[in-house]
């Protein structure tokens, strides 16, 4: 764990998920505390995250023991709940969640867990019409409102890509 960082929790530990996490171990960009994913099965869990097929392996492998993964340096809650407001996220104290599950309830239940205070904003990684403000970095990151939008989309990958190019050629 970081000192003094966003805490993060992630729903949905699929290809997404599990790209968001191993960016972070390499840059800290915040704390990831709590995971909740659909898959029951622990020990897969853990050997995705160690042995991924395009990223490589991890130099410190993860194990898993009873609701937690760590692999000596950090320790992450693992949930395994089908609906993201029923995840005890305040139980960790988590300030945002970053839901990749692409599910549409997910985000749909996603602001009954910011009215219940169970975090602070929620970030989705794809891009539904349900969201208070979808973010397109280099082009339209000055509009966002931290303290209206709550409930952020990062848009989709051909957005993401396309967005700043389009800016500069308008």
């Amino acid at each position: 764990m970081y000192k003094n960082m966003l805490r993060v929790g992630i729903n949905g530990f699929g290809r997404i998920g599990r790209a968001i996490f191993r960016s972070n171990l390499k840059n800290k960009y915040f704390d990831v505390v709590a995971i909740n994913e659909i898959n029951q099965n622990k020990d897969n869990i853990v050997y995705q995250l160690n042995y991924d097929t395009l990223y490589g392996q991890l130099d410190r492998k993860y194990s898993c023991i009873d609701n937690y993964i760590f692999n000596g340096n950090s320790k992450v809650r693992l949930f395994n709940e089908k609906k993201n407001d029923f995840v005890d996220w305040d139980s960790e104290n988590v300030d945002i969640i970053i839901d990749s599950s692409g599910i549409l309830d997910n985000v749909l239940r996603s602001y009954t867990a910011i009215k219940n205070k169970k975090v602070k904003k929620i970030i989705v990684t794809h891009s539904p019409d349900e969201v208070d403000f979808t973010l397109v970095l280099g082009a339209n990151h000055e509009k966002l409102d931290a303290q209206r939008h709550l409930l952020i989309s990062s848009s989709i990958c051909d957005a993401t890509a396309i967005g700043p190019v389009l800016k500069i050629v308008k």
